[in-house]
């Protein structure tokens, strides 16, 4: 029965083929492991900075604001990126309001999907009244 390479193995030896004077050194398969290892780094790096936003983001966060008033979710879409911050470390408006974990909670929390959520949140609930003034 055959032995099972694995994904480096197979590599190294494709590589070899490729690159006949790499397969004078034995070092081929630490060398395609260093690479590999460098790959996954910088795709693990470039996911931390590109955090995606999408409607799942800004729906999950919006659970955190949904105790705030029209009013102050309106104030959260003019603050800066990094009032938001500010302004939920000092306890002050717009975040006044919320309890210290949700408070934290949200300052894990990228500025992008605060905002976000806070504009979502800001318009379901116009749409709502909007509705509900139709049906009279």
């Amino acid at each position: 029965m055959a032995r099972k390479e694995n994904h480096v193995t197979r590599i190294a030896q494709l590589t070899s083929k490729r690159f006949p004077s790499l397969s004078v050194s034995e070092g081929v398969e630490e060398l395609v492991r260093f690479v590999l290892a460098k790959q996954n780094a910088l795709e693990r790096e470039w996911f931390k900075k590109n955090i995606g936003d999408d409607a799942r983001d800004y729906a999950n966060t919006s659970y955190f604001l949904r105790t705030l008033t029209n009013k102050a979710l309106g104030e959260i879409s003019h603050l800066g990126r990094g009032d938001i911050q500010r302004h939920l470390r000092e306890k002050t408006y717009p975040f006044n309001s919320l309890n210290k974990k949700t408070r934290e909670t949200l300052l894990d929390l990228p500025n992008s999907w605060i905002h976000g959520a806070a504009d979502w949140l800001l318009s379901s609930r116009k749409t709502k009244r909007v509705r509900q003034q139709v049906r009279i």
